[in-house]
C-alpha cells in the first residue's frame, strides 16, 4: 500500500474543502448575479424564504450555504441520458451480458 505521507484526517479535510470550492463554482453558474436596487426573493440553505435587496454579500453567503450542503453529491441531473441505463432503457448490465454469452457458448 502506498503511503502519501499525509495523515488520513487532514487528507479528508483537504478533499472536503476542494469539493466545497468546486460546488461553489457550480453554484456561481446556477445562482443569479445581483441586480442593484432590485428586490429579490430567495430560499436560504435552511429552507426559509428571504426577501430584500440583493447584494454581493447575500449572493456569496447563499452560494456558500448551498455548496456546503451539496458538496457530496454534485451530479448534474438524473435524466435518462445521464442516469442508469438499466433504469431508463432496460439495458442489461455487463455481468448479465457476459452470462448470456457464456450460456450461448455452452
Amino acid at each position: 500500500m502506498e503511503q502519501s505521507g499525509e495523515p488520513k484526517r487532514s487528507k479528508r479535510i483537504r478533499q472536503r474543502d476542494r469539493m466545497i470550492r468546486r460546488a461553489e463554482r457550480i453554484e456561481a453558474r446556477i445562482f443569479p448575479k445581483p441586480v442593484p436596487g432590485e428586490k429579490f426573493v430567495w430560499t436560504d440553505a435552511s429552507g426559509c424564504e428571504r426577501r430584500g435587496l440583493q447584494d454581493w454579500e447575500d449572493v456569496f453567503k447563499i452560494r456558500r450555504q448551498r455548496a456546503v450542503k451539496r458538496h457530496d453529491h454534485l451530479a448534474a441531473c438524473s435524466c435518462y441520458l445521464c442516469g442508469n441505463p438499466r433504469r431508463y432503457v432496460g439495458e442489461r448490465t455487463l455481468q448479465e451480458r457476459r452470462q448470456e454469452v457464456d450460456d450461448e457458448d455452452s
